[in-house]
């Protein structure tokens, strides 16, 4: 796990630690979970992972057009 995450750029490694307190912050409000993932990876970290690397990479298209 520790090697996925040292694997992600600055950005990603961001957007994943606010995708991370969403997740938590939503627990602990009780608010219900809306995955942006269709299919979930067989690890949460590496769900989170994969969707930081997404939200970048989303971005940074949108900031190219």
């Amino acid at each position: 796990m520790k090697t996925q995450i040292n694997t992600l750029s600055l950005e990603e490694r961001e957007e994943l630690f606010r995708l991370i307190k969403a997740d938590i912050d939503m627990v602990i409000n009780n608010k219900p979970h809306l995955s942006e993932i269709n299919e979930p990876p067989d690890t949460p970290m590496k769900a989170y992972v994969r969707q930081a690397k997404m939200n970048v990479l989303t971005r940074k298209g949108a900031t190219n057009d």
